[in-house]
C-alpha cells in the first residue's frame, strides 16, 4: 500500500509540471502498475454501491413507512455523515464492506454525488392534521373537530320537514362562516355543520317554492338573530320554519292579554264566491299559514280553540264576512302579518226540555242571533250548539252586545219531533225578547220547553190491490188555505210518515209515482164521503192509518 502512495505520489507531481528528478520518469512498467491499481480500486468501489443500493432501497422504504429519522439513508454512502445528521443504526449496520474496502481507493470520496440527497426525500413533511376550516364543503373530507352545529328546517303550513333546503352559515361580521358556507337538509329536514371555529354566526336558510329568511325569522341579514359557538361544543336546535309562497300567515292572540298567544285556533280563508279554499290550526306558539292559495281574493275567519270562550272574528275585526276586510294575493307571493286578537267573549247556558213531559231533549239545537241587524247583512245566527243527553247546553263566544235565542228539537231543521221556538216562547223573531250580555259575562239558566210536534202514518196502494204497496208516490199535508206545509215520499212497501206538524187540522194529498198511470187523489173521511177529509192533531199526537188506493186513469 505505501508502494501504491509513493507511485502517486510521483504521477501526480509528474503529470501536473511538479518537481520531478531528472532521469527519474517512470518507466511503462510503473504506469501499468498504477493502471492496474487504480482498475482494482475501481471495481471495489462499484461493487460495494451494488452491494449497498438494495440496503438504501430497504432502509428509504422503511422511512416512508414508519416515519423513521429523517436522515437514515445518508448511511448508504461511504464518505462520513455531516456532523449535525444522525446516523440510522439500521443503515449503518447494514453496509459493512465499504469500510474496509474505502482505502483502496486514491479518492473514495469522490463516488459521495451518485448517491441520493436522504435529507429532502426520507422526510414525511405532512405529518401534521390538516386544518379543517379549509374544507370546502359540509361535511369536511377526513378528520372534524367535535365543535358542530345541527338544526331542522320544517314547513311553516304543515309542520312537515323539508328536505333539499339550502343552509348558509355566515360569521357575524357578515361573512362566510370558517370558508364552510352551505350545507343541505336531508329526507328528516335536519343539517349539520362540522369543524367551526369558535365565535359568533348567523344562518340563511334557501329553498324553491318558499320565502327564504335568516336565522331568527328575520328577512334581512342585518336584522338576523347570532348564536356563539364554543370550543368543542355541539350546538342543537338551531331550527327554522319556512313560510310556502302562495300562502296567507299571521299570529293569533288573546285581545288585553300580553303575549298570550292561542294554540289551536282554526284559521280558514274564503273566496269571494263564499267557498272554502284553505285552513290551517294556529301552532303553540299562535302562528299559522295558509298555503296553497291561487292568485285572488280572500276573507280571513277566526275561529277559537275548541272549549275557549274567545270570540270568532272575521279579519280584520269584523263580526260578519260582508263586512271582512278582503286579502289580495299575487302570484309567487306571501301575505304575512294577518294577525288577529281575539276577544273574551260572554256565555250563555240552559236547558232544553219536552212541554208534554218536562223530560230533557238530547240533541236540541240553540242559535243566538244578534238582536239588530246592519245594512247589507243578513242577520244569521253567530254561534250554536248542541244539548246534551241532560237537555244543558252552552253557547259560547259571544261578543258584548244584544242577542235573542232560537231553539229547534232534535235536529238543526226543527222538523225531528218538536216545534221551532224563539226566546220568550214566541213563534218569530221579530217577536223574540232580546237580552244582552257584556265582554266575559255568563248568563245562567236561558231554558226552553219545546212543543212535540204530531205526526201522520198510512200506506199508499194501487187501487184493488191492497197487497200492492206503490213506491216513490208523493203525500202532502195542506193547511186550510192551501199551503203545504210537509210532504213525504212513500218506501218501497208504499208506507209513508208526516212530521213536524204543529197542533191544527190538515188536508193529504196523494200524488202518482212519476211516469206512472194513476191519478191524484184527496184523503176523504169514510163518514164525511162529499170533499176532501180533514185530519185534526195535537201536539205530540201521532195519527196513524191514513191510507188511500190510487185509481188508474183507465179506470175513470
Amino acid at each position: 500500500m505505501a508502494l501504491g502512495s509513493m507511485e502517486c505520489s510521483h504521477a501526480h507531481h509528474s503529470e501536473s509540471g511538479g518537481h520531478a528528478m531528472p532521469g527519474r520518469s517512470p518507466s511503462n512498467a510503473v504506469r501499468a502498475r498504477m493502471a492496474a491499481g487504480v482498475a482494482v480500486a475501481l471495481v471495489v468501489v462499484v461493487g460495494a454501491v451494488i452491494a449497498v443500493a438494495p440496503r438504501v432501497a430497504t432502509a428509504t422504504a422503511s422511512v416512508s413507512t414508519n416515519s423513521a429519522s429523517p436522515t437514515a439513508a445518508a448511511t448508504t454512502t461511504p464518505s462520513p455523515l455531516p456532523a449535525d445528521t444522525p446516523a440510522s443504526p439500521e443503515t449503518a449496520t447494514a453496509t459493512p464492506a465499504p469500510a474496509t474496502t474505502a482505502p483502496s481507493t486514491p479518492t473514495p470520496t469522490t463516488t459521495a454525488p451518485t448517491t441520493p440527497a436522504p435529507t429532502t426525500s426520507a422526510t414525511p413533511t405532512p405529518t401534521a392534521t390538516p386544518t379543517p376550516t379549509t374544507a370546502p364543503s359540509q361535511p369536511g373530507n377526513g378528520a372534524i373537530n367535535a365543535t358542530s352545529l345541527i338544526g331542522r328546517v320544517t314547513d311553516q303550513a304543515t309542520g312537515e320537514p323539508l328536505a333539499g333546503v339550502s343552509v348558509y352559515i355566515y360569521t357575524e361580521a357578515g361573512g362566510y362562516g370558517t370558508a364552510i358556507p352551505i350545507t343541505t337538509t336531508d329526507a328528516d329536514g335536519g343539517y349539520t355543520f362540522y369543524s367551526l371555529d369558535v365565535r359568533r354566526y348567523t344562518l340563511n336558510f334557501v329553498a324553491s317554492g318558499y320565502r327564504g329568511e335568516w336565522f331568527g325569522g328575520e328577512t334581512e341579514q342585518s336584522d338576523a338573530a347570532t348564536f356563539a359557538v364554543a370550543l368543542g361544543e355541539s350546538v342543537t336546535g338551531k331550527d327554522a320554519s319556512l313560510l310556502p309562497l302562495d300562502s296567507i300567515s299571521g299570529t293569533i292572540t288573546a285581545a288585553g292579554l300580553a303575549h298570550q298567544t292561542l294554540a289551536g285556533a282554526t284559521v280558514s280563508a274564503f273566496g269571494t264566491d263564499g267557498i272554502l279554499y284553505g285552513s290551517a290550526t294556529t301552532s303553540d306558539g299562535g302562528g299559522y299559514a295558509i298555503a296553497g292559495l291561487k292568485p285572488g281574493s280572500y276573507t280571513v275567519r277566526v275561529t277559537p280553540p275548541p272549549e275557549s270562550t274567545f270570540v270568532a272574528q272575521w279579519w280584520h275585526r269584523k263580526g260578519h264576512p260582508t263586512a271582512a276586510t278582503v286579502i289580495k294575493l299575487e302570484v309567487d307571493a306571501a301575505v304575512t302579518g294577518t294577525n288577529v286578537a281575539l276577544a273574551a267573549g260572554a256565555t250563555v247556558s240552559g236547558r232544553i226540555t219536552d212541554t208534554a213531559t218536562g223530560s230533557a231533549i238530547d240533541g236540541a239545537w240553540v242559535y243566538a242571533y244578534a238582536a239588530t241587524t246592519t245594512a247589507g247583512i243578513s242577520g244569521g245566527s253567530i254561534a250554536s250548539a248542541q244539548a246534551n243527553a241532560n237537555g244543558n247546553y252552552t253557547l259560547t263566544g259571544l261578543a258584548a252586545g244584544s242577542y235573542t235565542l232560537q231553539f229547534s228539537g232534535g235536529s238543526a231543521y226543527g222538523s225531528d219531533g218538536y216545534l221551532r221556538e224563539w226566546w220568550g216562547n214566541k213563534t218569530s223573531r221579530s217577536g223574540a225578547v232580546v237580552f244582552a250580555v257584556q265582554a266575559g259575562m255568563t248568563s245562567a239558566a236561558v231554558d226552553a220547553a219545546l212543543v212535540p210536534t204530531a205526526s201522520i202514518n198510512g200506506v199508499v196502494y194501487a187501487a184493488g190491490a191492497r197487497n200492492v204497496g206503490l213506491n216513490l208516490a208523493t203525500v202532502s199535508a195542506l193547511e186550510a188555505d192551501g199551503h203545504v206545509v210537509r210532504t213525504a215520499t212513500t218506501n218501497g212497501s208504499g208506507e209513508y210518515r208526516l212530521t213536524g206538524l204543529e197542533p191544527g187540522t190538515y188536508s193529504l194529498r196523494f200524488s202518482a209515482p212519476v211516469g206512472t198511470r194513476f191519478t191524484t187523489t184527496w184523503w176523504t173521511d169514510a163518514a164525511k164521503p162529499s170533499g176532501h177529509g180533514v185530519i185534526r192533531v195535537t201536539a205530540g199526537e201521532v195519527v196513524n192509518g191514513k191510507s188511500v188506493e190510487l185509481a188508474t186513469a183507465s179506470d175513470n
